[in-house]
């Protein structure tokens, strides 16, 4: 193994992704793309990019290094889903 300050960029910023994603896992925060979100929940891009506004679904975003990565949590798209076929809204309560 090599010490991180040896690291070249290309490896630096790998294992900079790599912790970024092992912190999704450790935070039940992985899932989809948005694209992925969209086909689970039967909706238009528009509307998971307006849930993860609101707080509905709990978006990750990983920016670095030229990289743009998006992921939806699969356990705030399955809420969503249950709230919508229970209440025929996106939220447990309010407005959705």
């Amino acid at each position: 193994m090599k010490e991180l300050r040896r690291l070249t960029k290309t490896e630096r910023s790998l294992f900079l992704f790599q912790e970024w994603m092992d912190d999704l896992h450790k935070k039940d925060l992985w899932g989809p793309s948005p694209g992925g979100a969209v086909a689970e929940l039967h909706c238009d891009r528009s509307m998971i990019d307006k849930l993860s506004e609101r707080g509905i679904l709990e978006k990750s975003v990983y920016e670095r290094d030229g990289h743009y990565i998006v992921m939806i949590s699969d356990r705030s798209i399955k809420k969503a889903k249950e709230n919508k076929a229970k209440r025929g809204k996106w939220t447990a309560a309010g407005k959705g």
